[in-house]
């Protein structure tokens, strides 16, 4: 909501604006502060915001270019930050310090946040480089990403026991922070909170969080138990790091976690871990298997280095194989997917040459967007009865898959989930699919005949496009729509079939 008009209340100035912010008041100290409105009923309240000179601060503009002599100079010195403001006649709790609220305020020394305010959003602070001092008072919950990234010359910060959640880079680049406290109230905190905070010299935690570990601290080190999350970074760059004790405490490995930690030589993740961040791993050069019960394997979280596996078998007890999670581990032969796990992520397997057998656990429901793609030595696919969704492009460009079985419960196939399966002779499309959907066997130019369920309604666009030795279709009595292009350049079938169209008459008419 915006506010047109300029008014003058009482001593303090408070001016409407059409764009950036919905109006103005000057504080105490005399510095003119922006706020938006949220919420114009009781209780009425109100988000410090930015004036266009502190937008342009942002990341996300123009930075470089922009002429800032256009504009008022941004706050400096000492800054004292209302619990109130008055507009308009009605007074506005200052409930939140809102994104990029003082993004690039180089000359701001001091910050006094009031105890009205619960949260300090995306890189409220970031880039003021000359601040050295901001009081947190014990009514905020929440401190965003980056809010306080590269506050180049903070030494000390309190956390009050208020905070339950700590954003991604929170803290970042604070070269001169010595000192942090994380009380015990927060159980969340995010990727690289203290990120190139070197001027701290001992780990950060509290009872729930790991959230740092300074370089060159320790060869060896045990994280205390009871503590249930490593955040991700907390190690990132240890590489003088050997060996980490893991307590049996820990359920949740965040992503970067150990990310480069090159001479780390041994280490045994408890069965107690349930999630494996993005990366966690990558760059240790740790070889190993994934303990019974992991939930969540992500992208990068295991890197293998010298004797890569031929064959994998995905410990019991997981749940989802989640994205990128084996992509292009060219050794892979063959895989055993157990009957815990739920879905296959998005490129899962992509690009694994030589994967030739892959045994699909009996509980898998999805097969995401190119779980398979460009597994080119791929023979043969079975999906259980589970499964009710094979994504986009999932076994694309796997050129030497020759059978296929679909199972009773899948409803839909994505687009060109076999696109370009040239050797592909036989598949068996289950009773429960619905629609065959845009190039979905596209240039599988060795099918040589098809039965279309009655379960099918509709086959969209080129479906079966570019399929030249085609000789025989069979349609399901449900179907009622053919795209364009289905079966072009199926040179060889051999019997005229009825096609009906969508059109505002469904129009029959014959077709080769």
């Amino acid at each position: 909501m915006k506010k047109f008009l300029t008014i003058l209340i009482s001593t303090v100035i408070c001016a409407g604006h059409t764009i950036a912010y919905d109006f103005s008041c000057v504080c105490e100290s005399g510095i003119t502060l922006y706020y938006d409105i949220i919420s114009d009923t009781m209780p009425y309240t109100v988000e410090v915001t930015y004036e266009y000179s502190y937008l342009d601060r942002a990341p996300f503009n123009h930075e470089e270019t922009y002429e800032y002599s256009k504009y008022p100079a941004p706050p400096s010195g000492k800054l004292v930050i209302p619990s109130s403001v008055e507009y308009e006649g009605i007074t506005y709790s200052v409930v939140s310090i809102g994104e990029a609220a003082f993004y690039n305020c180089d000359s701001l020394s001091s910050v006094s946040i009031p105890n009205s305010v619960a949260n300090i959003g995306y890189i409220a602070f970031a880039k003021c480089k000359d601040l050295t001092f901001i009081s947190i008072p014990n009514s905020v919950t929440k401190i965003g990403n980056q809010a306080f990234s590269n506050c180049s010359e903070l030494t000390e910060i309190t956390i009050p026991n208020s905070v339950i959640s700590i954003g991604d880079k929170a803290f970042s680049g604070c070269s001169k922070l010595k000192t942090i406290e994380i009380p015990n109230s927060v159980t969340y905190i995010g990727s690289n909170v203290l990120y190139n905070c070197t001027g701290l010299t001992k780990p950060v935690y509290n009872a729930n969080c790991f959230a740092y570990f300074p370089c060159g601290y320790a060869t060896e080190y045990t994280i205390p138990d009871g503590i249930q999350q490593i955040a991700g970074g907390a190690f990132y760059n240890c590489n003088e790091l050997k060996h980490i004790n893991i307590p049996n405490s820990i359920t949740e490995i965040g992503e970067y976690a150990f990310l480069n930690c090159s001479s780390l030589e041994s280490f045994s993740i408890p069965e107690s871990v349930r999630s494996i961040g993005n990366s966690a791993f990558y760059g240790t050069g740790w070889y190993g298997k994934q303990p019974d019960g992991i939930l969540y394997i992500d992208w990068w979280c295991l890197e293998y280095k010298g004797d890569i596996p031929e064959t994998l078998a995905i410990a019991d007890g997981t749940k989802y194989i989640a994205d990128n999670a084996f992509s292009e581990y060219e050794e892979l032969k063959s895989v055993t997917i157990p009957n815990s796990v739920k879905a296959i992520g998005y490129r899962a397997f992509y690009n694994c040459e030589n994967l030739k057998s892959v045994k699909i656990g009996c509980s898998v429901e999805i097969i995401d967007d190119y779980a398979f793609a460009n597994c080119k030595s791929l023979k043969s696919i079975v999906t259980p009865n589970s499964v009710t969704t094979i994504g986009t492009n999932a076994f694309e460009n796997c050129y030497n898959l020759k059978s296929v079985k679909i199972g009773n419960s899948v409803t839909n196939i994505g687009i060109y989930a076999f696109d370009d399966c040239e050797n592909l002779k036989s598949i068996k499309i289950g009773n429960s699919v619905t629609s065959i959907e845009e190039g979905t066997f596209f240039g599988c130019s060795n099918l040589k005949s098809i039965k279309i369920p009655n379960s099918v309604i509709s086959i969209e666009v080129g479906a079966f496009q570019y399929c030249y030795n085609m000789k025989s279709v069979k349609l399901g009595k449900s179907l009622k729509t053919i795209g364009v292009g289905t079966f072009y350049l199926c040179d060889k079938l051999q019997s005229k079939f009825q096609i009906l169209l969508q059109k505002s008459d469904m129009e029959r008419f014959m077709v080769v």
